[in-house]
């Protein structure tokens, strides 16, 4: 009974993971996660009608929740010709993702969804009301009507006069660290344990009028 109960649980679990990825599919950026399950207990079983113990296989009591991973691999790209509209793309995917730097409440946090606005003061901000940060750490603040372009490491220029807006900041999280990765909610994530201001600085391309 507890066995069947416990393996319910865990698939119950599963499902919940599964939902949520399901329902932000089409979010911006969203990263899915993927959970795993660990054996409660595990016991040996042996032949006994033989003169030499010879161990058959094994039989498992159980299953439960081992621990939830972030899948970082970058999705598809598509053209918006937005000018606010912009995509982290990974030059060594292999050794790590690169990460919009942004700023809510006194939290500073990691984003993927690069699709921002101005608000009515011209800061840069994500969808759900984040700053989006400088390489400096500070709010970006465009225009609110302004036209802006970027180039691949992040400058921001005002489309119509050039006139030099500020850096995207970005920071880089190594494949080491991807399972220190923490979600905050709505899009927002940090690594456990350090603090993102001190994270290294981006080391992707961005692409203006792009999403994931």
């Amino acid at each position: 009974l507890y066995i069947g109960a416990a393996g319910m649980m865990n698939y119950m679990q599963h499902i919940q993971v599964h939902s949520n990825n399901v329902a932000n599919a089409q979010t911006p950026g969203f990263k899915f996660d993927q959970l795993t399950s660990e054996v409660i207990s595990r016991n040996k079983v042996n032949y006994q009608n033989s003169p030499v113990a010879r161990q058959v296989g094994t039989i498992d009591y159980g299953v439960r929740p081992a621990a939830t991973h972030i899948n970082l691999t970058a999705g598809s790209s598509y053209i918006t010709n937005r000018d606010r509209d912009f995509f982290m793309q990974d030059t060594n995917p292999e050794q790590g993702s690169n990460f919009f730097l942004t700023a809510k409440n006194g939290e500073i946090s990691l984003s993927r969804g690069g699709q921002f606005h101005s608000d009515q003061f011209g800061f840069l901000r994500t969808s759900d009301g984040a700053n989006v940060l400088s390489a400096t750490g500070e709010a970006i603040q465009v225009g609110q009507k302004t036209s802006i372009r970027a180039e691949a490491n992040g400058d921001l220029f005002n489309a119509d006069t050039n006139q030099y807006l500020g850096r995207i900041g970005t920071k880089f999280v190594s494949a080491d660290q991807a399972d220190s990765l923490v979600k905050d909610g709505e899009g927002r994530l940090h690594v456990n344990g350090i603090n993102t201001i001190n994270l290294p600085a981006g080391q992707g391309n961005i692409q203006n009028g792009v999403l994931e």
